[in-house]
């Protein structure tokens, strides 16, 4: 992803720095693995904490990429640009709601 000081386009900017955000929560969370929601389940607070953070992320960036049709495609172009088995992993796409 672009850092958001080296774009003049404020869209991609903003879903650029969203996208890194979720992106962190994700890695923090190991993708929400099996060990991560057993954690979960088994009440640890870190990982407890960890995964409303997530949350947080997830909910931020999929109301910022349906915001209009111009941060879809922003997202679209990011998702476009990752190697094939990160953008499995990641599966930033299913952050576009379906009419």
């Amino acid at each position: 992803m672009i850092d958001s000081q080296m774009t003049s386009d404020p869209i991609y900017a903003e879903v650029s720095l969203a996208m890194a955000q979720y992106k962190f929560c994700l890695v923090s969370t190991s993708h929400r693995s099996c060990r991560h929601r057993f954690k979960c389940r088994l009440g640890e607070p870190n990982a407890r904490k960890a995964e409303a953070v997530l949350r947080d992320a997830e909910d931020r960036a999929r109301q910022l990429v349906n915001a209009s049709e111009a941060h879809r495609t922003v997202l679209r172009i990011m998702v476009s640009q990752q190697p094939p088995e990160v953008r499995r992993i990641d599966n930033f796409m299913s952050l576009i709601e379906q009419d």
